[in-house]
Parts: structure tokens; sequence; C-alpha cells
């Protein structure tokens, strides 16, 4: 099994080729809504153990 090239990006811009990326494309709709409603949420980043 080839080991993936791709790394864990801790600062600076994301680039799909280089890092691990999460598709949120699904939940923008939701997100939207609660900037709109003027709650809060977090954005959590886990350890290069959680896939």
């Amino acid at each position: 099994m080839k080991k993936s090239s791709r790394i864990f990006n801790v600062n600076g811009d994301c680039k799909p080729e280089r890092h691990y990326m999460v598709d949120l494309t699904g939940r923008l709709g939701q997100i939207r809504a609660m900037v709109d409603a003027g709650e809060y949420f977090t954005v959590r980043r886990t350890g290069p153990d959680v896939l």
C-alpha cells in the first residue's frame, strides 16, 4: 500500500493535492442559517489519527 503524500495543514492556504480536506458543501446552507440567526458554531480540528 502506497503511503499518502498529503499532510495536515495547520496554517496557510489548503491545497487539495497536498493537504487533507473536508468537503462541507452539503452543510453550507445550515452554516449560513446559523450565522444569519446569530448562533455560534465551531470548526473542530482533530489530531492526525482521526480521519
